[in-house]
């Protein structure tokens, strides 16, 4: 069941490795959106029109030409993990050592969960660390049984009260419960709230230090952390999305356009957030945002203005078009050149991921050594 959860979507280009690559083909978790830069006509039907706070499109990079400096042979390690899409899980053994010198931590036994793919750590660290937000988080999105996501979603929202990513897997789950109307609420909630946390950089520092403690070098750390990193929370936002857009479709269909108004507003407010909120850190987190706006648009009167700037639907979807051809472009980025790099160059690639996000990293890469 988790190995669904562990697709090479991490960090699009976190080694601009398989995941990247991978991410495009998978970025709506076969829930039945291509990886098409073309976005859904409109539906025969529409609510009527409403504003909406919107994000700009990125804007292209413009790539310069490579340094004169000479390419280092491949790095063996990073070379596997690119080829081969491979991922490095680590046994007991391996992680003994990083759990002992950490004392058995909250965050340690979190990562060691993730990295040797037992929940029963991360049930372990549920139990000793109630209030720890990223273990609840973790159990929230890894649990294996409904009841045990629930009450680790109720306990993340208790420790974490300002983060609106409780607030929206409560959303989801109400859904699933057939409860919609306390799912909307859960997403009326989270949109007055400014911040929504994974928890993913903290997530990546603790992976390296595992891999570290097991006798990995701080390259082949970074790497390993970055192309196992978890993102299960994009596969329960993209259904929460899905949810919302069949409710709105659900009320236009009916003729109720007050009601699909208010159903659009809630979806936009999700996506948005992801957007602005999630995107800068990984291109994937961004992708999913955009499409689930996408979704969303697609059911409103393309003629029809969103904000006082007179910006119309269609002139978003045209935005949002172009979004998702410059997340494309930014991962095409030839999956072989890092794999050439200098080993320092690399390590900076990864902490640049990590410090200011993977889209800031990939056009620092691209600009720096061309394409």
């Amino acid at each position: 069941m988790n190995s669904a959860l562990r697709p090479s979507y991490i960090i699009a280009a976190a080694l601009v490795l398989t995941v990247l690559a991978g991410a495009l083909s998978w970025f709506y978790l076969g829930g039945g959106e291509t990886s098409s830069v073309k976005l859904p006509p409109p539906a025969p039907k529409v609510a009527p029109s409403f504003k909406a706070e919107l994000k700009p499109a990125l804007q292209p990079v413009a790539a310069r030409p490579a340094t004169e400096e000479p390419a280092m042979p491949q790095n063996e390690f990073l070379s596997k993990l690119t080829k081969n899409g491979q991922k490095t899980k680590l046994t007991a053994d391996e992680l003994k050592a990083y759990l002992l010198e950490n004392k058995g931590s909250a965050e340690s036994l979190l990562i060691a969960s993730r990295i040797s793919g037992d929940l029963n750590l991360l049930r372990q660290a549920a139990k000793q660390f109630p209030n720890d937000p990223r273990v609840q988080f973790d159990m929230a999105t890894r649990g294996e049984s409904a009841a045990e996501r629930r009450s680790a979603i109720d306990a993340l929202r208790q420790a974490a009260p300002d983060n609106a990513m409780g607030d929206y897997l409560s959303a989801l789950d109400n859904f699933k419960s057939k409860n919609p109307a306390a799912a909307l609420d859960d997403i009326k909630q989270a949109a007055a709230k400014g911040r929504m946390e994974d928890y993913g950089v903290e997530n990546l520092q603790g992976a390296e230090e595992a891999y570290q403690a097991a006798g990995y070098s701080p390259l082949d750390a970074k790497a390993a952390a970055m192309s196992g990193l978890l993102l299960p929370q994009l596969t329960q936002l993209n259904q929460l999305g899905a949810q919302l857009s069949d409710m709105q479709q659900g009320y236009i269909k009916d003729g109720d356009a007050a009601s699909a108004e208010s159903v659009s507003r809630s979806a936009l407010a999700v996506a948005q957030q992801m957007q602005s909120q999630l995107g800068h850190q990984f291109l994937l987190s961004d992708l999913v945002g955009v499409s689930m706006e996408a979704k969303v648009l697609a059911g409103i009167d393309p003629n029809s203005v969103l904000d006082a700037s007179g910006l119309t639907v269609q002139q978003r979807m045209d935005q949002l078009n172009q979004m998702r051809a410059d997340i494309k472009d930014l991962a095409s980025t030839n999956l072989n050149m890092l794999q050439n790099l200098p080993p320092r160059e690399v390590v900076s690639y990864f902490d640049r991921a990590k410090l200011y996000g993977e889209p800031a990293a990939i056009q620092w890469l691209r600009q720096k050594y061309g394409q």
